[in-house]
């Protein structure tokens, strides 16, 4: 999870205690030890991969109104030829 580190500041997880001072200005992917000496975190870099991983991916459940709309607002006929594309449920699909 991507954190924002500040002076004084101290990360508390299930790994124990990380004080920013002691995370602020090491190289990415330094081990760091907690305070108790409980467990470990790595210092990564934040590349897009990892974002997307940290952000709340919420669903969009389309529902019969919402895909008669997006069907009219394209201009869709029978016969059209139409690529989708995504990760979801795939009920537009349908």
């Amino acid at each position: 999870v991507p954190i924002y580190v500040k002076r004084g500041g101290v990360l508390q997880n299930r790994y124990g205690a990380f004080a920013h001072d002691s995370i602020i200005g090491v190289p990415f992917g330094s081990k760091l030890i907690a305070k108790d000496a409980r467990g470990f975190v790595y210092a990564l870099a934040p590349t897009p991969e990892l974002w997307s991983l940290a952000l709340s991916h919420r669903t969009q459940i389309l529902y019969a109104a919402d895909i008669s709309t997006i069907i009219m607002r394209l201009g869709l006929r029978p016969g059209s030829r139409v690529v989708e594309a995504g990760t979801g449920s795939g009920s537009l699909s349908t």
